[in-house]
Order: structure tokens, then C-alpha cells, then sequence
């Protein structure tokens, strides 16, 4: 692979059969090369790309060219490099070209620049009321139940009714065990410490069912599903 502009223009020239004399003069002349019709056209012909390096677009606005509507994939092509070695000459002057180039691996920032990047970061940190994702503090409140004396006697008691087994695959491993709101906790707040909405689960099949059916709006139809789901299959894993 070419390393600088000479290199590019080397290879292009090999590709296209003309000497660098050549090239250099239809350069001067105000012409470029069009990728697509693969012709010489006036630079007025191409669209402005500020990401390239001579400004302009690889293809020109002729008729059949212009913007690429399906890119082209270069997946499998062989490099034209393959092969091959760089001279001497060429990495040492690659060498050359890195030496000096500081790598911040291993070096830390000065306290001034580390208040710097601190200020930057909070300006364009919108949490709270400020995210676009904010509805009124929910999540302080959901977080607040859960941590709720209430919220661990709800589970017991559903541990209890349960025989301390999992519901779904009969697994009775201590520390095992998971107490599962069959309608959503968040979406059903009337009803997160109803016995009747509890159920045990062990790690596995608790998981497996909000991998099936996500995290939010959970409801017991999606449970009873699931279930029945897992019993026809057979033996889980």
C-alpha cells in the first residue's frame, strides 16, 4: 500500500499505462483523472469533497458518472503491494518520518489540562432534566422501591409460596433464585407487591425470558407464552 502521494501516483500511473512526465503535465493542464469513465476531464467538471486532498470528487458530473449510488466493494481484492518489500531506502525514511511523534500511552495529563478536559466534559454532560431522555425522575423513584424494607418481604413471601424453586425448570439452588414481576414493575406500579404478581425464577430462566421479551412492559400473557415455549421444547441446558 502506497504511504504518500508519490506512491499513489506511481501506482496510478502503472495502472494506467502513462509515464509520470505525462501525468504531471495534464495535472498542470487542469485536467483530472475520473475514476468511473476512467477519461481526463477539466477540474470544473468535478463537485467540491472537502474530505479529499485536491478538494474535488473522485468521479466527474459527465453523464453516467457522478455520485456512486451503490458502493463498490473492494472485499477480496488483492493489494497491489502483495509481494512485495519496501527498499531500504523507503523505511528508513518511514523511520524518520515517526521519530518524534509523542504517544500519550504511559503519560499523564497535567492537573491543568485534567480541569480542562473536567469542564468540557460536564458543559456537554446533559444528565437530569437536561437529557432528552428524561421523564420526571422515574428511575429515582422505581430504584427507591426496590431498596424498600417491603420489596425484600415481597420476594420472601413469594419464595415461600413457591417451595424455593424455580418455577420454570425446578431448579433449587441456594442463591439461585429470583423473584419475577409477571406484569412489569414500572409499567404496573399498583401492583409490584402483589403476591399474585410474583414469581420464582433462577438466574437462567429469568434471563432467558426478558432475552425473549425485553426489560419494559413485561405482562403475564408474555409469561404464560414463554412458558409454555419451554415445556414443549423439552429439557433446557
Amino acid at each position: 500500500m502506497a504511504q504518500t502521494r508519490d506512491g499513489n501516483k506511481k501506482i496510478f500511473c502503472n495502472r494506467n499505462g502513462i509515464t509520470l512526465l505525462e501525468y504531471d503535465m495534464r495535472v498542470e493542464a487542469g485536467l483530472k483523472h475520473c475514476t468511473k469513465c476512467k477519461d481526463w476531464h477539466p477540474k470544473s467538471m468535478f463537485t467540491v469533497d472537502n474530505s479529499r486532498y485536491d478538494g474535488l470528487k473522485v468521479s466527474c458530473n459527465s453523464k453516467g458518472c457522478g455520485t456512486v449510488l451503490v458502493p463498490k466493494s473492494h472485499k477480496g481484492r488483492i493489494s497491489t503491494f502483495k509481494g512485495r518489500k519496501h527498499t531500504p531506502e523507503a523505511r528508513k525514511k518511514m523511520s524518520s518520518a515517526n521519530l518524534g511523534h509523542k504517544r500519550r500511552l504511559g503519560i499523564k495529563h497535567t492537573d491543568e489540562t485534567r480541569a480542562k478536559i473536567s469542564k468540557t466534559r460536564k458543559s456537554k454532560n446533559y444528565t437530569g432534566d437536561k437529557c432528552y431522555q428524561w421523564k420526571g425522575g422515574i428511575s429515582l423513584e422505581m430504584h427507591g422501591e426496590r431498596a424498600l424494607p417491603k420489596y425484600d418481604e415481597w420476594r420472601l413471601k413469594v419464595f415461600k409460596r413457591d417451595g424455593f424453586t424455580c418455577q420454570s425448570c425446578g431448579d433449587k439452588s441456594g442463591g439461585n433464585l429470583e423473584g419475577h414481576h409477571l406484569n412489569g414493575f414500572s409499567f404496573f406500579p399498583k401492583q409490584r407487591f402483589w403476591l399474585s404478581n410474583g414469581i420464582t425464577l433462577c438466574k437462567t430462566c429469568h434471563k432467558s425470558f426478558h432475552d425473549a421479551f425485553g426489560y419494559t412492559k413485561n405482562t403475564r400473557q408474555q409469561f404464560k407464552k414463554w412458558d409454555l415455549t419451554r415445556k414443549l421444547s423439552g429439557p433446557q441446558p
